[in-house]
């Protein structure tokens, strides 16, 4: 932003928007996470880089794909 000429105010009023916007979401998601990771640990769950594409896998499959009106 600064490149294009966009005063420091601006970016720094823009990256106060931005933060404020995303936190509860970042902080659901590492809950999530630490969740996840909490469960492996107690059910001896080994965790790999592939985890999280294997859960999504499972959930995706186990969904109930029925459509409500």
């Amino acid at each position: 932003m600064a490149l294009k000429g966009i005063g420091r105010d601006k970016i720094e009023e823009q990256e106060k928007l931005l933060l404020n916007e995303l936190e509860p979401e970042a902080k659901k998601q590492v809950k999530i996470y630490l969740t996840l990771a909490e469960i492996a640990k107690r059910e001896n769950i080994t965790q790999d880089d592939s985890m999280p594409r294997r859960v999504m896998e499972f959930l995706l499959r186990e969904a109930d794909w029925t459509q409500s009106s």
